[in-house]
């Protein structure tokens, strides 16, 4: 299992890496549409996405639902419910998923034995927060044309940092619904806006693979850029030997 997000920050110590496989190693499979915890239930654990996307959403008191983020490979699912009583999001199945659970015990025993470890962990959590102060500026001022530029390009570097994409593009499994409620559109106003990138020559979509024809381009639309984030850190503790 990739454990690259744990990593963009520090490389972990040999001896936590081969603790974070071990735990990987017993995974559970669900089914596209299955799902893998729901709000309300028990918060004891959280998830490495060994294989496919997840979406997490959140509900409002009269059932209505938003999907909030889309997890691929290699993320850690369910963290903002370590800090409730009970699971504060719904984790969904957009494909076929392996995921493996880690007892909030264990990643507390592991925080206990390598400050380096909770270090990078804490990294990784304030890289989540960053994603969503990009996302809520984004949602709150851009226009449709400008919030589907963001996203894809950020879905394209998310995907190649797990090696699932190339340069020139990625297979996407999201049906269109889902990424319309991703970037608070209707599933229309979606449809027209990727029919606008496509007559364009922005980009092309065949048999559920997205393809950048103008790379370039996709980025002058896009509103936001890519953060500096930071990499060894002077203030990170120091690998155990």
């Amino acid at each position: 299992m990739s454990l690259h997000r744990l990593e963009e920050f520090a490389g972990l110590c040999a001896g936590d890496a081969d603790l974070l496989e071990n735990w990987a190693s017993e995974q559970i499979r669900y089914p596209a549409g299955a799902k893998i915890r729901s709000e309300g239930d028990p918060a004891t654990c959280v998830y490495f996405l060994a294989e496919g996307w997840v979406g997490s959403s959140k509900g409002l008191i009269d059932s209505r639902r938003q999907f909030m983020k889309i997890h691929l490979p290699g993320d850690v699912l369910g963290s903002p419910s370590m800090s409730l009583s009970a699971a504060g999001e719904t984790l969904e199945a957009f494909t076929e998923v392996s995921v493996a659970p880690v007892p909030h015990r264990v990643l507390g025993q592991m925080i206990e034995r390598s400050p380096r470890f909770a270090a990078t962990f804490l990294l990784s959590v304030q890289k989540e927060r960053v994603a969503l102060m990009q996302e809520k500026a984004i949602l709150g001022k851009a226009c449709a044309l400008e919030r589907m530029a963001w996203f894809l390009l950020d879905l394209h570097a998310r995907l190649r940092d797990a090696g699932m994409a190339d340069e020139d593009g990625f297979d996407c499994p999201l049906k269109q619904e889902q990424i319309a409620d991703l970037l608070g559109m209707t599933p229309v106003h979606a449809s027209r806006t990727l029919t606008r990138l496509d007559r364009e020559g922005v980009l092309e979509r065949k048999r559920g693979r997205v393809v950048f024809k103008d790379h370039a381009a996709l980025k002058r639309l896009s509103p936001c850029v890519v953060p500096p984030f930071v990499h060894e850190p002077d203030w990170l503790p120091r690998a155990r030997t």
